[in-house]
């Protein structure tokens, strides 16, 4: 045998803790259409013990309206006559891009409502004031990541060694 109660609970005098505030999306619909192309050129060249990979990567969207420009290079030399033990480096820049991700980003601080509140528990939530969007990742500069690498490559009876002075970055953003 139990008892039960109902109706609605008085928690306006509960000494717990519960939100005050709270930031919410709206439902919206973004459309958006983000044209990019992108373009690669490498060569191989080889004279003597020395082996060169050059290369060059380009893109371009229409959402940040930058084209980058990104230089590759790989260098091997064979240090005996064998080709067994070899000195490697290379030079490399990288872009991070993903116009869609920003594109996105962009559309949905629209749809951003702040700053509804409630004085207590039971207390209905106030309307909120929506987001200016002061966001324009169209306006950013593109971050990139440029690369220089060091190493020395050794096979030995099958195996293949590796040993390399790890990479330096340098990051624009």
């Amino acid at each position: 045998m139990g008892l039960t109660r109902t109706g609605r609970a008085n928690a306006s005098n509960w000494p717990g803790q519960f939100f005050t505030s709270r930031t919410y999306y709206t439902r919206g619909r973004l459309d958006f259409q983000i044209d990019s192309w992108s373009a690669y050129a490498e060569d191989s060249i080889r004279a003597g013990r020395l082996s060169l990979r050059p290369g060059l990567r380009i893109d371009h969207d229409s959402y940040m309206q930058h084209t980058t420009v990104a230089p590759r290079l790989a260098m091997s030399l064979d240090l005996d006559t064998a080709g067994d033990t070899q000195l490697i480096a290379g030079a490399n820049r990288y872009y991070g891009r993903n116009a869609a991700t920003w594109r996105l980003r962009d559309g949905l601080d629209r749809l951003q409502y702040r700053n509804q509140r409630r004085p207590t528990l039971d207390s209905e939530w106030t309307a909120g004031t929506q987001t200016a969007n002061g966001l324009h990742f169209d306006r950013l500069r593109i971050a990139y990541d440029d690369e220089l690498m060091l190493g020395v490559k050794q096979q030995w009876k099958g195996w293949e060694f590796l040993g390399k002075v790890p990479g330096t970055g340098r990051t624009r953003g």
